[in-house]
């Protein structure tokens, strides 16, 4: 077990830092990898039980460290599961990148932590992964959350431009701190809060030669679109979580409810940006806890297929 310390980047910020962000990264976690179709899969648990509980997918170009301290909060009485996807955080790179595999990399790491129909919780591109997860591996998981994820029905979740993903791929850095001053949420979004931004930015790098480099793996970005024939066969119960600046518009909103399952329960998010654990983390908490509590069956293991 690892006992994590809030970061030198998050520290020397100058900005006050409460509690319970310090409590969150402090909490013991242990990070386990596993082998998917050739590549080393690494994956961060939060263990408070023998096998229920939560995996949580990151968005992307994002990682798992993205979840440190919103997992805390959901790992009170349950297992919690935070992946890397390869190609991002500390995962492996492969030479190409599909939905599909991802998904089979959260399904092996969830039955590699030992866990009994965990809930699948999908930020972004994350929320499509969880999706295809849970309709391809259909009972392994007992209910999802898609948290502001448009399911690639909006534009402004379109992969960068080519030569805009090999820019912001090979940029290097001089410092830590250069780096992070230089990190950028994609699509942006006001009202960050600072601290937690920073701990972002920071575990989102690697040092090699004394230069710091971003960890994702700029040719994530190519990759085909979900097929609505699969994400069609999703299993439920189902929540939408829409951040009222976020990617999912009003419009957005109502094309997805017309293709989720009809009892599918929607939750907004007021105020928050498309990044919601970055500008409104306690709201995404209060969110999560709240369906969890009234799921009970989706972290017991119940078979609902």
């Amino acid at each position: 077990m690892a006992s994590l310390q809030v970061p030198r980047a998050v520290a020397e910020s100058g900005h006050g830092i409460p509690l319970w962000f310090r409590r969150c990264l402090n909490v013991s976690v242990v990070t386990r990898e596993v082998q998917v179709a050739g590549a080393l899969v690494r994956y961060r648990m939060w263990d408070h039980s023998d096998a229920d509980g939560v995996v949580l997918v990151h968005g992307a170009y994002a990682h798992a460290r993205w979840w440190d301290h919103i997992a805390p909060w959901l790992a009170e009485d349950r297992r919690v599961v935070a992946i890397d996807l390869s190609g991002h955080g500390d995962s492996a790179w492969r030479k190409r990148y599909d939905l599909e595999t991802w998904a089979r990399e959260v399904a092996i790491a969830a039955e590699a932590a030992g866990m009994v129909r965990p809930l699948l919780i999908g930020h972004s591109m994350g929320g499509t992964v969880a999706a295809l997860a849970s309709a391809i591996y259909g009972s392994a998981f007992s209910g999802l959350i898609l948290v502001d994820s448009s399911m690639g029905t909006a534009p402004t979740n379109a992969p960068l431009p080519q030569r805009d993903r090999a820019l912001v791929g090979s940029k290097t850095y001089a410092t830590l701190q250069t780096a992070v001053e230089n990190f950028r949420l994609r699509p942006a979004q006001d009202d960050n809060v600072e601290f937690v931004l920073r701990h972002i930015a920071a575990e989102s790098l690697r040092c090699a030669d004394e230069t710091w480099s971003w960890k994702f793996d700029p040719r994530t970005a190519i990759r085909d679109p979900p097929s609505q024939a699969v994400l069609d066969r999703m299993r439920g119960p189902v929540a939408l979580l829409r951040s009222e600046y976020g990617i999912v518009t009003r419009h957005v909103r109502d094309e997805l409810l017309a293709r989720l399952p009809d009892d599918t329960t929607l939750i907004e998010l007021p105020g928050a940006g498309h990044h919601s654990m970055i500008d409104q983390p306690l709201a995404l908490v209060a969110a999560l806890r709240t369906l969890l509590a009234v799921w009970p069956h989706t972290v017991a293991g119940a078979d609902r297929s």
